[in-house]
């Protein structure tokens, strides 16, 4: 996982999938259908809106990168991620 992070780009684009009021996180993945699946996991559990957020970071503030369950997650902190869209998921 180190090495393959050390062949990732110095910027990142990142998405988080979510519901509620769970924006800051953090986890987040370099892939959007992943963040699309945890963001519409529990839509059928809980009535809540449940959202897609897109940025970009710097490798060199990512804490860790995880490639297992195919999840590409890369951990850092929110406060880091330039945020460039916030989008409402359809029910």
């Amino acid at each position: 996982e180190r090495k393959t992070l050390k062949r990732l780009p110095n910027e990142l684009t990142v998405y988080r999938g979510f519901f509620g009021r769970r924006a800051k996180s953090l986890s987040w993945t370099l892939d959007r259908n992943v963040a699309l699946w945890f963001a519409n996991r529990f839509k059928d559990v809980f009535n809540e809106p449940r959202y897609l957020i897109e940025g970009t970071a710097s490798k060199k503030d990512v804490i860790a990168y995880f490639a297992g369950r195919e999840e590409s997650e890369v951990i850092i902190d929110p406060e880091k991620v330039k945020v460039h869209r916030k989008e409402r998921i359809a029910a």
